[in-house]
């Protein structure tokens, strides 16, 4: 048994509870389920989304240079450096969505710890 927050007025109650004994809210037991670890869940969305992005114009760009190395590493650059601010605001996105799991106690501790990591490290590279 795990207490959680009730989300009309706020007050710690059992996950098992069908209704607040503080302000009678009744509550449907499969929230709890879903509500749990959404802000874990949407920052690793978000880490899996920069990725796939990321090889997605790799690839393109291997596809269009035809194998010539200088020119990927040429059109790579300006392309980091016209649009590495989307990729910067999304790993904040990240770090916001795991911080927020951290700060909820949500039951997925060890993914909000790894998405810090991998948004953290997205930011500094």
């Amino acid at each position: 048994m795990a207490l959680v927050k009730c989300p009309e007025c706020g007050h710690e109650i059992s996950d098992k509870a069908e209704a607040c004994p503080h302000c009678g809210y009744e509550v449907v037991q499969e929230s709890w389920a879903i509500r749990k670890s959404i802000c874990a869940n949407v920052s690793w969305y978000v880490f899996v989304g920069e990725i796939l992005v990321g090889a997605s114009i790799l690839l393109w760009l291997s596809k269009e240079s035809s194998g010539n190395t200088q020119s990927i590493i040429i059109v790579l650059t300006l392309f980091t450096k016209t649009f590495g601010w989307i990729f910067k605001v999304t790993s904040l996105i990240g770090i916001l969505f795991a911080v927020a799991s951290l700060a909820r106690k949500e039951p997925k501790k060890v993914l909000a710890w790894v998405c810090v990591v991998l948004h953290g490290a997205g930011l500094i590279g």
